[in-house]
């Protein structure tokens, strides 16, 4: 399919998903604009719209070889940066359903850089395309579609960006990858696109997270520990090395098992996880941070697929549906549903969003 002269797609978020979907956009458009309603920080920090960002993450192996399909040498680069990199099983401590994995090779290699540092490392990547665009404090407050309601044709802008010239972009495409909270359909809804049916799990998730200072010798070399809840002990935790040496350690429970965030009461609660390795790791490293806490009270996935949209409306990411943060699949979904994306641009544009919904 030949791009179409001036084509322009705008992208609404610039976390994870929305940057590897305008990756994905820059090759079958002429410009991409990125709109984010939260400042863009020009150091690897945790943005304020971001409040999980500042807990543990996981980029899964296959999260991570397709952004390196992406973006060749992504790995190399953050481990330039100082992100731990090891074996799954090797250099990790697993225990989950109460049972101790062996030690052994998987061959799996998992990256150890915080969700800031890979944020502030893709922002940056993506910024160097010549035909992208990011807009920090530029909030999208509308989606403007043709007079008779079948496409969009731009999106409306509440923007404190000094690049904004206008209170719209005029749009080819809008991938709305602006989370589980995402607008989008309040803004769809009076121009006669119904709600999708909404799918919700219950999961009464609370976890906390302190950060410390890591020394090489401690868990006996080890990059990590991996504690999983049991029915009748409903908590658990992750540690993880990270950049800078430090270690990221996030304790969540279920349910009336909500981890304390003072220093005192969050060992106590990592002693009393189904292992004692997470509580072993605590008493002897130095903490440098309050810690932070982040409650998720249900999953959502949202059914696009069984809904009408506008042509050229395409819903990304956790807009679609938002895990468990435990299970360590979101950055790894976004990274996968870019990759679909990419294939269905292929053909007929007119027809993407019945595609990447069916493929998703």
């Amino acid at each position: 399919m030949e791009t179409p002269t001036h084509s322009h797609a705008v992208v609404i978020g610039a976390g994870i998903g929305g940057l590897l979907a305008a990756r994905v956009l820059s090759e079958r458009f002429d410009r991409v604009t990125v709109v984010e309603r939260d400042g863009l920080p020009d150091t690897p920090i945790a943005r304020r719209c971001v409040p999980q960002a500042r807990h543990a993450h996981a980029l899964t192996a296959r999260g991570r070889t397709a952004i390196e399909e992406l973006f060749p040498g992504f790995t190399d680069d953050l481990v330039g940066l100082g992100a731990p990199t090891g074996d799954l099983q090797s250099d990790f401590r697993w225990v989950f359903d109460g049972h101790r994995w062996a030690k052994g090779t998987s061959g799996v290699h998992l990256l150890l850089a915080g969700r800031p540092l890979i944020e502030w490392h893709l922002r940056n990547l993506v910024c160097a395309l010549p035909n992208v665009e990011i807009l920090g404090h530029c909030a999208a407050i509308g989606i403007i579609t043709d007079p008779r309601r079948h496409a969009v044709t731009g999106l409306a802008l509440n923007g404190r960006s000094h690049r904004i010239a206008d209170a719209s972009l005029d749009a080819d495409l809008i991938v709305d990858a602006s989370g589980r909270s995402s607008q989008s359909q309040g803004w769809l809804e009076p121009l006669g696109y119904p709600r999708p049916e909404e799918e919700k799990l219950s999961i009464h998730l609370a976890y906390a997270t302190r950060r410390y200072r890591r020394e090489p010798s401690q868990i006996d070399g080890a990059l990590g520990i991996g504690v999983g809840s049991l029915p009748a002990l409903p908590r658990g935790g992750l540690a993880l090395a990270q950049e800078n040496d430090s270690w990221i350690i996030t304790l969540a429970g279920y349910g009336d098992d909500e981890p304390p965030l003072d220093a005192e009461g969050f060992a106590a609660f990592a002693a009393s996880c189904p292992a004692p390795d997470l509580g072993e790791l605590i008493s002897e490293a130095e903490p440098i941070d309050d810690g932070v806490r982040y409650r998720v009270p249900t999953t959502v996935r949202r059914h696009f697929d069984a809904a009408q949209l506008p042509n050229g409306y395409v819903p990304f990411g956790d807009t679609i549906c938002s895990f468990n943060p435990v299970y360590g699949q979101g950055m790894s979904v976004a990274a996968l549903e870019s990759l679909i994306l990419r294939d269905c641009l292929l053909t007929d544009r007119r027809q993407v969003t019945d595609r990447f919904l069916r493929a998703v």
